[in-house]
């Protein structure tokens, strides 16, 4: 797993940070990469594929973000090239306890699961033993 790294999609800097700290501090040596905006993730997404650079294979996605939310993100990232889409697995990570956003990210075939915010290390251990 040391291999592997994460995309970490939140507008807030801070929970950004935490969650990094989270992942290093439970699993190691994993690489990761924020972004403020969704729109900067699809970007990143794009010019690593399109710079035949590693994609991550992890992202964990706020869903109430200003310009793009998580949902809209999702969207876009629904007309990716499949060989993009391939291999990355998908987790909502929100702190909204609203049915409905449960519901959609059950409905999306473009997302693995949904988490509590914040990430909590057995969380992460689950979506890292699920995938395994």
């Amino acid at each position: 797993m040391t291999s592997a790294y994460v995309l970490l999609i939140d507008d807030d800097e801070v929970a950004n940070f935490v969650n990094n700290r989270i992942i290093q501090n439970t699993i190691g040596g994993i690489k990761t990469v924020s972004f403020l905006t969704a729109s900067e993730g699809l970007n990143y997404l794009k010019a690593c594929n399109a710079n035949g650079e590693k994609l991550p294979e992890y992202i964990f996605l706020d869903i109430n973000m200003p310009e793009m939310s998580g949902w809209e993100f999702l969207g876009q990232y629904a007309d990716l090239d499949a060989e993009i889409r391939g291999n990355i697995k998908v987790y909502m990570l929100s702190s909204s306890q609203n049915e409905e956003d449960f519901r959609k990210a059950e409905m999306n075939e473009n997302v693995s699961g949904f988490l509590n915010k914040p990430l909590l290390g057995k969380d992460l251990l689950e979506v890292v033993d699920h995938n395994i």
